[in-house]
Order: C-alpha cells, then sequence, then structure tokens
C-alpha cells in the first residue's frame, strides 16, 4: 500500500496506516469527549495486551510528531471531497466511493448532538 491523499503510513507501514478517508465529525462538548485510559493493557498479565498497548503508544507518539501533517491532510481531502462530483479529477472520482460521505457525516452528527447532547430537538 503506497501513501495516497487519505492514507498515511506510520513508521513507513510497520505501526499501520491512517486512512484519512474513514474520518468523520468530532463533537465539541464536553459530553461527547471521554479521555481513554490505556493503563490497563500495559498493565495486564495478558502478553498480547502488553503488545497491543506498545503499538497503540508508538502509533500515538507518531501522531503527535506529525499532528500539523495529519491535519493539512485532512482538510485538503475534505475540502476536496466535500465539492460536487462532477468538479473532481479522475483520480478522485476513483477514490470517491472509498471516501466517508462528509457533509451526511456533519447532518447527522448535529442531529445526534440536537438529540442526545443538548436536548434540544
Amino acid at each position: 500500500m503506497r501513501e495516497t491523499m487519505d492514507i498515511i503510513k506510520i513508521k513507513n507501514g510497520k505501526l499501520g496506516v491512517i486512512n484519512l478517508n474513514n474520518m468523520i465529525p468530532v463533537l465539541n462538548h464536553y459530553k461527547s469527549m471521554v479521555k481513554v485510559n490505556l493503563s490497563i493493557l500495559k498493565k495486564s498479565d495478558n502478553i498480547n495486551d502488553k503488545k497491543y498497548y506498545l503499538l497503540l503508544d508508538k502509533q500515538l507518539k507518531f501522531c503527535n510528531e506529525i499532528h500539523q501533517e495529519i491535519f493539512e491532510k485532512a482538510q485538503i481531502l475534505y475540502d476536496t471531497f466535500s465539492k460536487d462530483f462532477s468538479e473532481l479529477t479522475k483520480i478522485e472520482r476513483k477514490m470517491y466511493r472509498r471516501v466517508n460521505n462528509f457533509k451526511v457525516l456533519e447532518h447527522a452528527s448535529k442531529e445526534f448532538e440536537k438529540e442526545y447532547i443538548t436536548g434540544s430537538l
């Protein structure tokens, strides 16, 4: 797998990839923010849990190191695939089916926020 406008390899793919095409809206509300404590994996007696913790830790460190690049690529992808289909290049049209429909997800996110977060429906 090669790096494209929607894929970022983590340490040349050795630690995984970031699929920006699967990004979703994140609510900016304290009720929707949960800090995930991964130390339970680190403290586990299960060797696979410990290995998974180390992998997640390395992935997180990588993401923190290149967070600006991630944000920039995400913005470009969002801007590109928020355009009308007719405006996309041939390559972008081929990618279209694998990229989330950001506008639909944003609408659903706002409806979710109204109903479950702010309770204003």
